[in-house]
């Protein structure tokens, strides 16, 4: 068989690389097939920090929930996905959803120990676990409590802001936001909130001062405000009608905190419904979730299911059921293939988490690559076993054992495989540089010819 030319084997290489793209993109436009939708917008009352609001909560208990305009818990996970993007995950209700599931299988069984209020995994070292824990951060930032990529409570609530006269004059209630930040976007500076309360805001206010007035949370003024720095074991402070005295330190009228019921009028202020909100309250749809965190799911079926693709089967099938459903529910006929034509619509949410992550102290503020845990050293020996860069390249075993023989080891500085001497390189769409004769990339697992 002739040899090709360097040129024809160039054009072939370019070929391969070209197919793989398509092939990659075309699965995660497959994935993406739900219609757009923008962020809903409201009138949001901000617990900026150490700066006091008079409040008044509206709607039942979480718990006795009767209106889609009561109040709410939500399970909010600010994640970074396949790219290194921030992604905003919002968790279902239901214990068998599949992003539940993978959460619960990557997790895994755990000891709690009190004192240094640290948890063991038994996972630890799987590279799922790592990059779920790490959730963007080098693992030198990371610290014995970190949360990686579970979720944060968030309870939703419709309010009375009596701080300003907003709620007065537009007959409209706002709703409650724990922070918010602002970033110049095109040359306009746009806000971004943090929606809802932690549950250490709600505990005190239902389980302490609700307590303790016999009343429920709509039936007085609460003042409420974050803290900068902790003051006993809380950051944050609520004051009600009768704490004049500590009123008056924070700058504000006593007189404006009541316990008064409320009038007819603020009765039947337009609130907001707080439910299958996108971005803020819906549980994140699974194409969505394919579309962003797919690497993860697979390396989550490479590490728990000796890669049988359960997890990601899951995913695709519960995703045909939501499109299904959604159909359904706006009577539509049209094709999956009209609808993967159509933007995705949780791309909006991408930017929100971005700037929101900026803000907290209890989410991770860096979006990089984990560092590998190999050796600085690039390794070059003639023993070197490819398969122990499995942590660095999740799908390094599905290479045949000749293409790992090219392997020689990796360079750490510059986060690369080493290949013998003479070897062709290409570039896979994921960057990552690899031998021009292998049939699939190491690192996104992306199979070529």
């Amino acid at each position: 068989m002739e040899e090709m030319s360097p040129e024809q084997k160039a054009k072939e290489r370019l070929l391969k690389f070209q197919q793989a793209k398509a092939k990659a993109e075309a699965e995660k436009a497959s994935h993406s097939s739900f219609p757009k939708e923008d962020l809903p917008e409201f009138k949001a009352c901000v617990l900026n920090k150490d700066k006091p609001k008079i409040l008044r909560l509206m709607g039942n208990s979480p718990l006795m929930r009767e209106k889609p305009t009561d109040p709410i818990i939500v399970k909010r996970s600010m994640c970074v996905d396949d790219e290194g993007h921030w992604a905003t995950v919002i968790l279902s209700d239901d214990r068998e959803h599949p992003i539940n599931r993978l959460f619960r299988t990557i997790i895994g069984k755990y000891k709690y120990d009190k004192e240094t209020k640290t948890r063991t995994y038994d996972n630890v070292g799987k590279p799922s676990f790592e990059r779920f824990m790490r959730n963007g951060k080098p693992k030198e930032k990371c610290t014995a409590i970190e949360k990686g990529m579970q979720p944060d409570t968030y309870y939703l609530f419709n309010c009375i802001d009596k701080t300003d006269d907003w709620c007065k004059e537009n007959k409209h209630t706002k709703i409650l936001c724990w922070d918010s930040t602002s970033k110049e976007v095109d040359g306009e500076m746009r806000t971004y909130f943090t929606y809802g309360v932690k549950p250490s805001f709600y505990n005190e206010v239902f389980d302490i001062k609700c307590t303790e007035l016999n009343r429920m949370y709509d039936q007085f003024d609460i003042v409420a405000m974050r803290l900068k720095e902790k003051k006993g074991d809380s950051y944050l402070t609520i004051l009600t009608p009768e704490q004049k005295t500590a009123i008056s330190n924070l700058g504000l009228d006593p007189s404006k905190v009541t316990m008064e019921y409320l009038t007819d009028e603020e009765e039947n202020y337009e609130m907001y419904k707080l439910e299958d909100l996108p971005f803020i309250s819906r549980a994140t749809n699974c194409g969505f979730f394919l579309s962003k965190f797919s690497r993860l799911i697979k390396q989550t079926d490479m590490d728990f299911n000796n890669g049988e693709p359960i997890l990601y089967n899951a995913f695709v099938e519960w995703k045909e059921k939501e499109l299904a459903e959604l159909k359904a529910k706006n009577g539509e006929t049209a094709s999956n293939e009209t609808a993967v034509a159509k933007e995705p619509k949780e791309e909006v949410a991408e930017e929100q988490i971005e700037v929101e992550s900026e803000m907290s102290s209890e989410l991770p503020s860096e979006v990089e690559e984990p560092t590998p845990t190999v050796a600085k050293k690039v390794v070059k020996t003639a023993k070197f076993d490819a398969l122990a860069l499995k942590s660095v390249f999740p799908y390094i075993d599905k290479l045949t054992e000749e293409e790992r023989t090219l392997i020689t080891g990796y360079d750490s500085e510059k986060e690369e495989l080493t290949f013998k001497e003479g070897t062709d390189l290409a570039e896979c769409p994921c960057s990552c540089t690899i031998a021009d004769a292998f049939t699939s990339c190491p690192k996104c697992g992306s199979i070529f010819g």
